[in-house]
């Protein structure tokens, strides 16, 4: 299995006020492969990975999955194979459990308790009088932004996706921290 872009461009506005986000972009992964895109600011690596996640639509170019143009694939169902976080997600107004769980009756407290452990987040949680049950605001005001984005991670991959496109996933994270969940979203063990 493998994602291929070829001759990916993305441009924004009309006439003169043309700026090309993205130009002839190629780029192969291998399944198992991990990729990271660096760059300065402004240099399309948001874009791409709005692309890549179908949030944008290229201008020109392609996506393929295992040979297929992405837009072939019914776009819930593409979804449903991904994990995605961007610099502009957040909480939405619910509970920790349901942020995560994004009410999915599929997903078992097993696989919640599993994610939770790894994030290192079960300890915050117990703490919280409501634990699971403590309702979040639509910007988390109420939990640190360390835990916030541990909590953004787990809806990532809870449903176990199988491929994940993280835009700075552990920004907020002491570099430890960072070091153990980037160790375990990069285990070779993992399904996506």
């Amino acid at each position: 299995k493998q994602l291929n872009v070829t001759g990916l461009t993305k441009t924004f506005g009309q006439g003169d006020n043309i700026v090309h986000a993205l130009l002839d972009v190629n780029l192969s992964v291998e399944k198992g492969e991990f990729l990271a895109i660096m760059g300065a600011s402004g240099s399309g690596k948001t874009t791409l990975l709005r692309i890549l996640s179908r949030l944008l639509e290229p201008s020109i170019g392609s996506v393929f999955i295992n040979d297929v143009n992405y837009k072939k694939y019914c776009i819930e169902d593409f979804r449903s194979k991904i994990g995605v976080i961007t610099i502009d997600d957040s909480p939405f107004e619910g509970t920790i459990l349901e942020n995560i769980t994004c009410n999915n009756p599929a997903i078992t407290k097993k696989e919640v308790t599993e994610v939770l452990d790894k994030l290192k987040l079960t300890e915050i949680i117990k703490s919280l009088p409501q634990g699971l049950d403590t309702p979040m605001l639509s910007e988390g005001k109420r939990i640190n932004s360390a835990s916030i984005q541990k909590i953004l991670i787990a809806r990532s991959v809870i449903t176990k996706p199988k491929i994940l496109f993280f835009e700075e996933p552990v920004d907020k994270l002491d570099k430890y921290a960072a070091g153990e969940i980037i160790e375990w979203l990069t285990d070779p063990e993992q399904p996506w």
